[in-house]
């Protein structure tokens, strides 16, 4: 079993949102500042895709849960919490 914490994991998404910092500004924000709403929204879906192109599969009812079986039999788990990453797997 090993266990990552990504610190750098709100630093290379671009912010698809218009964020509205003060009320007399309206400031665009191109990439995710950490204590955003949608930090952690963005960061699921850059982590989820990447886990997609790389053939896991979501856990219908877990959706911090992806589970990728490779053909020699092994399976590869890993369990997200917000930032740290837990992976675990028979080989």
């Amino acid at each position: 079993m090993y266990q990552l914490y990504i610190t750098s994991a709100l630093l290379l998404w671009e912010l698809n949102d218009a964020i509205f910092v003060d009320e007399m500004k309206i400031y665009k924000l191109k990439r995710i500042v950490h204590g955003l709403k949608q930090a952690s929204q963005a960061w699921y879906i850059c982590i989820e895709d990447y886990f997609k192109k790389e053939c896991f599969e979501r856990c219908p009812c877990k959706h911090a849960f992806f589970m990728n079986l490779r053909e020699s039999g092994n399976i590869v788990i890993v369990i997200l919490y917000i930032y740290d990453l837990t992976f675990t797997g028979i080989d």
